[in-house]
């Protein structure tokens, strides 16, 4: 999908323009996210003293990004802020032109959930998406506004728990295949499948899982097998250490049935299995372009 077919679905899903006194352009789900898009505003602006903020918890800091969450005084009492650095020159340079290639950075992780969310995929509500331009006119930061899905935990997390049993794994295990299969449908490659990008809910893992962080993720006109193989792969490795050799075969017929490959195809798709099963991780741009 194009950057302007992007553009449009951003504009669409988030309709409200407003911009903060710190110099944030936001486009916002609704109007009464706009306090909302102000506080984060102004956190940014002092974000030296964020550890500070009795209202932020810092989940994630790195050089390029950080993600944290804010409280609110009013519903939704809490979301999720995934803020992308450009501190320098090169950064800003790198990121333009990513933007109408690739769409990384926020501008790509804010499309691309409300399209996984357009077309089946379970993912957390996007309520906006604000940029903060230097003053030459250079995107210096990106955040995404996200629903906040505190209550949920990782797969890597619960699947490292002392607390769950075989069958508690086993459900897990299985509510893997309908992400799958919803990736499939959706034409989607997510790219950037693992545990830590899987949120299930422990009062209820029969409940159907969140998936996160679709940043590089590609969407297609219509549903891949390739992509498909490679993303059950890429699944199943995670799952190495939890789900045996003798279990993979049972859970990959499980999934082909979900989304109907006929039998006579299902000896051709096994060995593309294998291959991206037994092949070292690709880079980001091999995983791209796999279609």
């Amino acid at each position: 999908m194009f950057y302007f077919d992007k553009q449009r679905a951003l504009q669409k899903n988030l309709p409200i323009r407003h911009r903060s006194p710190e110099g944030y352009q936001w486009r916002l789900r609704q109007k009464d996210m706009i306090s909302t898009a102000d506080r984060v505003s102004s956190i940014l602006k002092e974000e030296a003293d964020i550890y500070q903020k009795k209202d932020v918890q810092v989940l994630k800091d790195i050089e390029r990004r950080i993600l944290f969450r804010l409280s609110l005084n009013e519903p939704p009492k809490s979301v999720i802020l995934k803020v992308f650095r450009f501190y320098r020159f090169k950064k800003k340079v790198k990121h333009l032109w990513k933007k109408y290639t690739y769409s990384n950075y926020g501008f790509g992780e804010t499309c691309n959930l409300i399209l996984a969310a357009e077309r089946g995929i379970y993912v957390p509500k996007v309520y906006g998406f604000g940029k903060l331009p230097d003053r030459f006119g250079w995107t210096s930061r990106e955040a995404v506004i996200l629903e906040d899905l505190s209550g949920h935990l990782s797969l890597n997390y619960l699947l490292q728990s002392t607390t769950i049993d075989n069958r508690q794994a086993e459900q897990i295990f299985e509510n893997t295949i309908p992400i799958l299969a919803s990736l499939y449908r959706a034409g989607c490659n997510h790219i950037d499948l693992n545990l830590g990008s899987l949120l299930f809910n422990p009062k209820n893992l029969a409940e159907k899982p969140y998936l996160l962080d679709f940043e590089y993720a590609q969407f297609h006109k219509k549903p891949s097998q390739e992509v498909l193989m490679f993303e059950a792969a890429s699944m199943a490795k995670s799952l190495g250490k939890w789900l045996g050799k003798e279990d993979l075969k049972p859970w990959l017929d499980k999934l082909l049935d979900s989304v109907e490959i006929q039998q006579n195809l299902r000896k051709d798709l096994v060995k593309r299995f294998d291959y991206y099963f037994n092949t070292n991780q690709l880079s980001p741009k091999k995983r791209m372009r796999i279609s």
